[in-house]
């Protein structure tokens, strides 16, 4: 890719507020990089994932109009990209998933964790690990009733890390009965949702 095209992208990208890496690698793959916001360190992509809008396609201004061969070209490419962009998340995804069930059935018990006991609640199926010399409270994240994700919450509930990799989107935890009930509680936040839970069942 010629030095041109290269600073046109790079220009597009910093007019969505993101940082372009010096090295910018035009494979087509997925590369993260930072923005210019606040906590903006390692988002991105060709998506700020801060300004609420979608992955912007983007294309080069070669100074006149695209031959029709170059358009249907160009489209080819971009479907391919999609295709294996598609595939590599499918890829890190499943190797999350086995990632979380593996850690979950090493875990121990999470009765006295400082997290629970300082929120004055139970463990509700959370388990504790300990990793980077912290006691952290495990939390499953399910999709389709499928252990897909694992939140991490530190001791003193400062820090909440999701597994690297593993879905987010459309993951939840479940408190009750596991047929529809009569009234549903959806909260942000798990101890939130275990006090509801243990305050009105």
């Amino acid at each position: 890719m010629s030095y041109q095209v290269i600073e046109q992208f790079k220009g597009a990208m910093a007019r969505r507020g993101l940082i372009p890496p010096t090295d910018l690698i035009a494979d087509g793959a997925m590369h993260r990089c930072d923005t210019t916001e606040r906590n903006g360190k390692g988002d991105g992509g060709f998506e700020n994932h801060q300004d609420g809008l979608e992955w912007e396609k983007w294309k080069s201004d070669v100074g006149r109009e695209w031959s029709e061969a170059e358009k249907f070209a160009y489209r080819e490419r971009m479907e391919a990209i999609k295709r294996q962009r598609e595939e590599d998340q499918a890829a890190m995804y499943a190797a999350a998933k086995g990632r979380a069930k593996k850690t979950l059935e090493k875990a121990g018990s999470a009765e006295y964790h400082p997290y629970l006991v300082a929120k004055g609640i139970g463990a509700h199926g959370t388990r504790c690990i300990s990793y980077e010399e912290e006691n952290w409270l495990v939390v499953p994240m399910f999709k389709h009733g499928e252990l897909v994700n694992l939140q991490r919450i530190s001791s003193d509930g400062k820090t909440k890390r999701p597994m690297k990799g593993a879905q987010k989107k459309g993951c939840s935890f479940s408190f009750g009965a596991t047929q529809t009930p009569q009234r549903i509680f959806i909260c942000e936040g798990w101890a939130t949702a275990a006090t509801i839970y243990e305050c009105i069942g």
